[in-house]
């Protein structure tokens, strides 16, 4: 049944929308329950990504609108980022780009990133699910902050979260989530500059090849932590924010989170403070036992890397060869 309630500006939209998506995937007892997808239309669709709009939509306050990016005829644009917005237009309409920032009772992006699994392997996965040394975000990297643009194509930047599940294919075009965690982008990256030096305009290679056909699209390829191989975040459906006092929502405080800054902004890095950043983690009432709050310091695993990348894969012949 589609909520009626009215929203105002004490209002989390992050809080509303993962108890819808709480909601549309797991049953009161917190059972994963089954639902299906419609066939892929398109090579850059994603069926979930409509799946959960719809049902996030449903489930939300009427005055709040869940949409995806489209062009002036009012079709949907593949490979936008982020893949919705929830924003409440009454609460939107007038103000300036600057009080959107950081206002998530106003209007909050949410990306999506989707892992598939077999249902022979559910029950290994439940607790660690794949790409454990990290997840491809492939040319746009997780940030707090994010630009959109408005209606008259000016940019502005809100806040952006991140929905992380494993999706279990049970039958077919039926599925089931087997992890759900939504979770701050500052959890991630809080380095809005880095993300606007990767999302903004960059220079091709053309003219490439014998033929002078050929082109280098330079676009980079951006690996950060995988937030599901946290077995403190994925027993039950979480939510981590940086927000505070969500219990009147209905949520109920399970945790904190602790990451220290390696790299601060110039503002912090004169600061005799130690640079952290500390995210609350939520769950509904029914899906919160009588265990006491977890504390959790830097539970990410730091993926051993070189700045040099490693060879293409080599097709080695069975032949030898003489010199």
């Amino acid at each position: 049944m589609a909520a009626t309630l009215a929203i105002d500006e004490s209002t989390d939209l992050t809080a509303l929308t993962f108890r819808a998506l709480r909601d549309t995937f797991f049953d009161k007892n917190g059972k994963a329950v089954s639902y299906a997808l419609a066939d892929k239309k398109y090579v850059q669709g994603d069926p979930f990504d409509e799946f959960v709009r719809e049902e996030v939509r449903k489930r939300v306050p009427k005055c709040v609108e869940v949409s995806k990016s489209v062009d002036k005829n009012g079709k949907l644009k593949p490979l936008t980022s982020p893949d919705l917005l929830v924003f409440a237009p009454s609460l939107c309409d007038g103000v300036s780009r600057a009080s959107l920032c950081n206002d998530l009772s106003r209007i909050v992006g949410l990306e999506v990133k989707k892992f598939e699994v077999e249902d022979h392997e559910t029950k290994k996965r439940i607790r660690k699910p794949p790409r454990g040394s990290g997840m491809d975000f492939n040319s746009t990297p997780p940030c707090g902050t994010i630009t959109v643009y408005d209606l008259t194509e000016h940019p502005f930047q809100v806040r952006g979260f991140y929905l992380f599940v494993t999706q279990s294919q049970i039958g077919e075009n039926q599925y089931k989530i087997i992890n759900l965690l939504l979770c701050d982008g500052n959890l991630l990256n809080e380095d809005f500059e880095f993300y606007s030096s990767i999302v903004g305009t960059r220079s091709k290679k053309i003219g490439l090849g014998t033929y002078g056909d050929g082109l280098d699209r330079v676009r980079p390829m951006l690996v950060f932590p995988n937030p599901l191989r946290v077995a403190e975040l994925i027993t039950k459906p979480t939510l981590v924010t940086t927000a505070s006092g969500l219990e009147a929502g209905g949520l109920s405080f399970v945790g904190r989170l602790h990451r220290t800054v390696v790299r601060a902004p110039a503002a912090e890095a004169s600061s005799t403070q130690v640079n952290s950043r500390i995210f609350n983690c939520y769950r509904t009432k029914e899906d919160t036992g009588s265990e006491p709050p977890f504390t959790l310091a830097d539970p990410f695993n730091r993926a051993k890397s070189s700045e040099k990348t490693a060879p293409r894969g080599r097709f080695k012949v069975n032949v030898r060869l003489a010199d």
